[in-house]
């Protein structure tokens, strides 16, 4: 499947979900989505030669100021939308930069580093945090929140390497099912976009304009991202780290969103997908022109 068809798809996945808001009532999916797609990323990941250098401690630290940084700006103006922020930039690298990295002829070690580095500082850094900004009209139990977070991110990463370690038959056979990723997240950002449409039914007339406030706000935070990372990359790591702050894991946020706050905060990281898919595609784009 090529850039277009894929653009095409993910366009398709966002029609589906204002169509048919039933699917919505399987938000509860996501969670193992987001499970699966970080099982397949680490058993396909390099294991030699990643090296962790210091422009990657940079990457978690500008990581955890987009999130924090917009929050504490918006906060005064409205909780919500500063929990979007937050939801949307604190995120880490998303599994699939070394893909990118891959086709454009780059230093995929570098960005397999930065996925498992972003990945696993984020499992603590966001259960530890997120109680403390929702405020009293949401609960949140810290013990439970952080149990599962780690579970999720931190358990396929175990799960993939020990089954690599011990057994390379299984691993190549598990692969195969990697065809499968790109569907199931399709699937995933239908059920998201479905859930926002369910809730935002049930709200006022100012829906539209909500909605446009937070595309607008997600669209600067995935712009500062994916230049804050130029700037930490340098000559050398330009493209990498750029990818690496700018290409997030938007299905845990997602998760996390619906599960544990609101569809309406759903939305930010729901429209970071597209922002930074078409990102990519212009990446891709200037790329097969200076090859040709």
């Amino acid at each position: 499947m090529n850039g277009i068809s894929r653009t095409l798809c993910l366009f398709g996945a966002f029609a589906l979900g204002g169509l048919f808001p039933g699917m919505g009532q399987f938000a509860f999916l996501i969670q193992y989505i987001v499970v699966y797609m970080l099982f397949q990323a680490y058993l396909g990941m390099p294991i030699d030669g990643n090296p962790l250098r210091r422009k990657h401690l940079w990457l978690v630290l500008a990581n955890i100021a987009l999130g924090f940084g917009p929050y504490f700006l918006l906060k005064p103006f409205s909780h919500d939308y500063a929990l979007l922020a937050f939801m949307s930039g604190i995120i880490p690298s998303a599994i699939a930069v070394p893909v990118i990295i891959a086709m454009i002829h780059r230093d995929v070690a570098f960005a397999a580093t930065s996925v498992l580095v972003t990945n696993l500082t984020m499992a603590f850094v966001i259960p530890l945090t997120l109680p403390f900004l929702v405020g009293d009209h949401i609960q949140i139990e810290i013990g439970a929140f952080a149990i599962k977070v780690v579970s999720v991110l931190v358990g396929p990463l175990v799960v993939a390497f020990a089954i690599r370690i011990l057994s390379p038959v299984a691993t190549k056979q598990l692969k195969k099912l990697n065809k499968l990723t790109f569907f199931i997240w399709i699937m995933a950002i239908w059920i998201a976009v479905a859930k926002a449409v369910l809730y935002l039914k049930g709200q006022d007339d100012e829906s539209t304009q909500r909605l446009l406030v937070s595309a607008g706000i997600v669209s600067i935070i995935c712009f500062l991202s994916f230049l804050v990372g130029h700037l930490i990359g340098g000559k050398e790591f330009n493209r990498e780290a750029s990818q690496s702050l700018g290409q997030k894991n938007v299905m845990l946020s997602i998760w996390i969103s619906l599960t544990y706050l609101n569809p309406f905060i759903a939305m930010g990281p729901t429209f970071y997908i597209l922002f930074h898919h078409l990102y990519n595609g212009w990446i891709l784009l200037r790329h097969s022109e200076k090859k040709s």
